[in-house]
């Protein structure tokens, strides 16, 4: 399963508690950090832990795969980045869903 932007604290709380060790992505879990990029919406890493699953941090030059629950979850506009920035993380993210599925 792929989910971007806020999904991923969709699925932390429908699934946090039922699926052990879920991990899952929205970028940064601080406004800012330290490639320079605004974070506004970083509060919702908080959420996904509160659910009960793992929030990774990253980037938006990457995606997040959790490798072991099938999902692949990426920031798109969780952070204050340009148009092609977000298509381009959002893109990795179908790119790694692809991945899983030719496995």
């Amino acid at each position: 399963i792929g989910l971007c932007c806020i999904a991923p604290v969709l699925a932390a709380k429908a699934l946090g508690k039922s699926i052990p060790n879920l991990e899952l992505t929205v970028g940064s879990d601080v406004e800012e950090c330290k490639e320079g990029k605004q974070w506004p919406h970083s509060g919702a890493a908080e959420a996904i832990s509160n659910f009960g699953a793992h929030h990774i941090v990253t980037g938006m030059k990457e995606a997040h795969v959790d490798k072991k629950n099938l999902v692949v979850t990426s920031a798109a506009y969780m952070c204050d980045a340009s148009p092609h920035e977000v298509f381009d993380n959002v893109g990795l993210m179908v790119d790694e869903v692809l991945n899983l599925v030719k496995k």
